[in-house]
């Protein structure tokens, strides 16, 4: 998504590790194969699975500390059994970021069927994520902008504006933190991704 409204242009130091367009294009830069972007995700994948829910339940302070990727030295193990090249293996962690949210507040309800999350972007503004645990499956519904340029009467997120649009690494962060959360309580990931109803992205 492009950025829109009066979301600032300028970007973090380093692009999200989640940014397939920005990774595909530095492997390009460096010699490496294209192709190695598939398998850097399926390892970063396991690396989350590993550190949150395999060998250690990640508790809730922990991934509000650390994030919703494991620190780079647990990617790097993880990606390492991928048989990708050496080079990039050491070269990753100071071309990208684990991600640019950070997770300011949540709230779980008494029952245990909802979490709502409360991220903040690196420009300042927030967005909110819930965690839906249904009987057979379990739902995150993400933001996709900040504000909403519909401007329904009875929505607090439509009274706001448009602001702008969210990144396909900040709406896939998203995810990675409910995945992150869910397996630090012996769950499995979320099943189905669905948007919040704040009007369409493109429309920004």
């Amino acid at each position: 998504c492009a950025m829109a409204g009066r979301r600032r242009a300028e970007n973090p130091a380093l692009p999200s590790l989640l940014d397939d367009e920005k990774l595909s294009e530095w492997l390009q830069v460096n010699g490496f194969k294209e192709s190695h972007i598939a398998s850097i995700y399926r390892g970063l994948f396991r690396a989350v699975q590993q550190h949150f829910g395999e060998e250690r339940a990640g508790g809730r302070e922990e991934i509000q500390q650390e994030g919703a990727l494991p620190p780079w030295e647990a990617i790097s193990s993880l990606l390492g059994s991928k048989q990708l090249p050496r080079g990039l293996l050491e070269l990753l962690p100071h071309a990208f970021s684990r991600g640019h949210l950070s997770l300011v507040d949540r709230l779980d309800s008494s029952d245990g069927v909802t979490t709502k999350l409360v991220f903040q972007l690196h420009d300042g503004h927030r967005v909110e994520t819930v965690i839906m645990n249904h009987d057979s499956r379990t739902t995150v519904c993400v933001s996709s902008q900040v504000g909403c340029a519909m401007g329904c009467k009875f929505c607090a997120t439509g009274t706001m504006g448009i602001i702008g649009n969210l990144t396909a690494a900040e709406v896939t962060e998203q995810v990675a933190y409910a995945s992150a959360i869910e397996l630090s309580r012996g769950r499995s990931p979320p099943r189905n991704v669905v948007f919040m109803g704040m009007g369409e992205a493109e429309t920004g």
